[in-house]
């Protein structure tokens, strides 16, 4: 496993090609995309594939003001995973309601709701043994991160249906 810690805000490209050599690796141009990406990656993921993209709540449970959740981002197959920790106590009630939900992804919701946050990412990897790269960024909402996401890319499945997809 490869793991580059962000500290700094000095561009996300050399991160990226130093995340390609530590690893060994090269990453697609979608996969730059999506490890760079700070908007809405359902969005994002669907116009990579060319197809609509759906969130799938795989696990959901709260305790304490936090809510984990796990997702499955699914175009025909599951082309990424996102683990999510979000502090309740710091979001207005109608946005925990959507979450609890579990029908919209994150970015969906931030976005009905208008929102103002800002997203910071934290870490950069590669996970050898399941062939997946990463991210974990917050998302800051009234200068606190409320949450914290780290989303896995699974190449293979991404590989495999945007190259599918692109012949349409």
């Amino acid at each position: 496993m490869v793991s580059i810690r962000i500290d700094s805000s000095d561009g996300i490209l050399p991160l990226l090609r130093e995340l390609e050599t530590r690893a060994c690796i090269r990453l697609s141009l979608a996969e730059r995309v999506l490890l760079a990406e700070i908007g809405t990656v359902e969005q994002m993921l669907s116009i990579i594939l060319d197809d609509t993209v759906t969130v799938k709540v795989i696990e959901q449970r709260e305790y304490n003001g936090i809510i984990e959740r796990v997702v499955n981002l699914v175009s025909e197959e599951p082309v990424m995973v996102a683990k999510s920790t979000i502090d309740t106590t710091l979001l207005p009630e109608q946005v925990v309601e959507d979450i609890r939900a579990k029908r919209l992804g994150l970015g969906s919701i931030l976005s009905r709701h208008r929102l103002e946050t800002y997203r910071s990412i934290l870490e950069l990897g590669y996970e050898g043994s399941a062939d997946t790269v990463y991210r974990v960024y917050g998302i800051i909402y009234k200068g606190v991160k409320a949450f914290t996401i780290r989303e896995e890319i699974l190449r293979g499945a991404l590989y495999r249906l945007a190259r599918g997809n692109n012949n349409k």
